[in-house]
């Protein structure tokens, strides 16, 4: 389901930026940032990297029982709360990196809710899919890229709710 959800996302994202940049080639991946041994994987050199950070079970709003403890069985199917990071893999190009991460940002801004009609069968348990930015401090950016095992790079954090 979540790899479903990225994979749209990355998709929905080309989309824009190839639109937007006047390219045929995809500018975002799906992808490591990091290797476990600490090296570089093939293929993210100047692109955007889209990496899965963490998957949450969300609220799932069930109603309260009449049963005191219980939850409702008739309520909506549990949430999944995805956070990622969208991080600009640019050496010798930081200038089109920083307008490429900025042009990511737009894109999440100005569609920051896909619905069924949106995703034409992309996702098909998914009856709506709302991105959002995640406000991260510089410390917990450093935790983010020491676990992630690579050196930090100009980066967006998102969460993704599935309901």
């Amino acid at each position: 389901m979540f790899d479903q959800a990225l994979t749209f996302l990355i998709t929905q994202l080309n989309q824009f930026l190839t639109q937007r940049f006047s390219t045929s080639e995809p500018m975002a991946v799906l992808s490591n940032l990091a290797h476990p041994d600490g090296s570089v994987p093939a293929g993210i050199e100047n692109r955007l990297v889209m990496a899965l950070l963490s998957v949450e079970r969300g609220d799932n709003g069930a109603m309260p029982s009449p049963v005191r403890g219980a939850a409702s069985t008739g309520a909506a199917k549990p949430t999944l709360k995805l956070k990622f990071i969208v991080a600009a893999s640019f050496d010798a190009k930081y200038g089109e990196g920083l307008r490429a991460l900025s042009a990511a940002f737009e894109f999440f801004e100005s569609h920051p809710v896909f619905s069924p009609q949106d995703t034409s069968g992309a996702l098909p348990t998914v009856n709506q899919l709302v991105v959002d930015m995640v406000s991260a401090d510089l410390e917990t950016l450093n935790i983010v890229w020491t676990s992630i095992g690579a050196h930090a790079l100009p980066s967006l954090i998102y969460q993704a709710v599935l309901r």
